[in-house]
This record gives C-alpha cells, structure tokens and sequence, in this order.
C-alpha cells in the first residue's frame, strides 16, 4: 500500500466521518436491502468479519444479532474513530487496522466474511492476496457477501491531486466488472455462488428513487445469462459459500490389514 493510498483512505474517512461527504450514510439504503436478503443466514453466536468497516453500519447490524463481529480497515482514521464510539456504547465489537491483501488472520476462523464496496479498492496487483486472505480465514462452507461495480467506466471518475499531479480514481476505485461471471472467475473455483442480483446505482441521490429501486437476490442455477448491460453504473451483489477443500495429502484408502 503506497503513502498516496494510505492518505487517501483516511482522507476519504475522515471527509464520511466529519465533513460533507455522505457516501456511506447513502449506503444504507443499499446495505438494508442486502440484509433483507440474507438475514435467513445470520445467526446469533456465528463468527464474522466486515472488511472495510466505512462507517460500522454492518459491524452494529451484525452486532445486534447476537453475533461476534470484527472489523477489518485500511484506514488507521475509521479505526480510531469507531473504537472510541463503541467503547463509549460499550459494543463488544473488535476492530483490526490493516490491508486485507498482507494481514494474517487464523485459518478458518470466520462463519461470514462480508466486504461491501471493498474489493474493487484493491491496487491492481492486491486483489488475488486479498481473496487468497479472505479465502483462508473463512471457514469451510462459509459465506462470502459483498458488493461490486459493474460496467464502471474508471477514467471518468480520474482526478488530478493539484499538488502533486498525482492521478487517481476519487473514490479509489481500481476495478470494474462487466458481468457477474466475470466477478465469480477472478473470486476463484473454490467458491460457490449461491445468490446474485444488481442494485442501480443510480438511487443514491433521490429519494424517490430509494423507495422505489427494486432488489432482488435470485438463485444462480435460475439463470443462465448474463445480467444486461446499462447504461448507468450499477452495483451486483452475491453470495458465495467457500467450497469443502480437501489437502492433497487426505486419502480415503483404508490401511491395509497386518
């Protein structure tokens, strides 16, 4: 993670946090519907982990099921912030400061891992380390939901640091993808997608459009093609369970009788 990245992120959570930018606070429209659609797989007492924390939303719906919840951020700011509010609220939530692509977190060690608006944040070369990391934290038949743009043109959203001349996205983004089988081959073989759908995009600035935007999660093995390109950017949403993986060394031979 480079210097230009690191103050990125604690600027863009600082600005959410305490200044005019309310990205994350318009993304609880969006969050609501997804939990609506797994809320059957949330129960109390499961293990799970939020990467990329924004403002806690997720970690305190977790939170109020009766789960153990921990937090995962790159932004040393939205860790800071955030352990001072629960500490206050007496939340017993705990919060990991740390790039999910070089964190080393225990083997099988969560029920659900969720990353919201999170991957396609990665640099170029930091997606396959962050999916290898959540890979290997999370249990086996576990379940991995989050969120992902698609059909993002990203040189439209490039600005220019007028200090530095610096380029860069201005939400950080570093990845786009055109299709929900397109996110499931760079995810990788060793998860299963259960349910998919698209949020648009476009709800984030009207009211009206929050009431009224439709959501649905709908099984993988229902459809064949490919969601329908747009012409505006739109989110998809999955969940994929990680697959039983089996060492290479494991046999079902039995011993031969002495």
């Amino acid at each position: 993670m480079s210097e230009n990245m690191q103050t990125l992120d604690n600027y863009l959570a600082k600005l959410n946090f305490e200044g005019d930018m309310d990205v994350w606070e318009n993304n609880r429209i969006k969050l609501d519907y997804v939990f609506k659609k797994i809320n059957s797989y949330l129960k109390p007492g499961m293990s799970t982990c939020d990467i990329g924390i924004g403002e806690g939303y997720t970690l305190m719906r977790m939170y109020s099921k009766g789960m153990n919840v921990t937090g995962i951020d790159i932004a040393k700011f939205s860790i800071e912030y955030l352990k001072e509010q629960f500490i206050q609220k007496d939340f017993d939530i705990n919060l990991i400061y740390g790039d999910i692509a070089k964190i080393d977190l225990d083997k099988n060690q969560f029920d659900i891992i969720t990353c919201f608006d999170v991957l396609e944040h990665t640099s170029p070369d930091g997606l396959k380390p962050s999916i290898e990391s959540i890979k290997k934290c999370l249990k086996n038949n576990g379940l991995l939901i989050g969120t992902l743009p698609l059909r993002e043109d990203l040189d439209e959203s490039k600005v220019a640091c007028p200090k530095c001349a610096h380029e860069f996205h201005r939400y950080g983004h570093f990845h786009s993808f055109e299709s929900i089988s397109a996110i499931a081959d760079k995810l990788g073989s060793d998860f299963q997608l259960i349910k998919f759908g698209e949020v648009p995009y476009t709800w984030f600035k009207s009211n009206l459009l929050n009431k009224t935007a439709t959501f649905t999660l709908q099984r993988s093995e229902e459809h064949t093609s490919e969601l329908q390109s747009h012409s505006f950017i739109s989110y998809a949403v999955f969940c994929l369970k990680k697959k039983i993986i089996i060492p290479l060394h494991y046999s079902t031979e039995l011993p031969l009788p002495t």
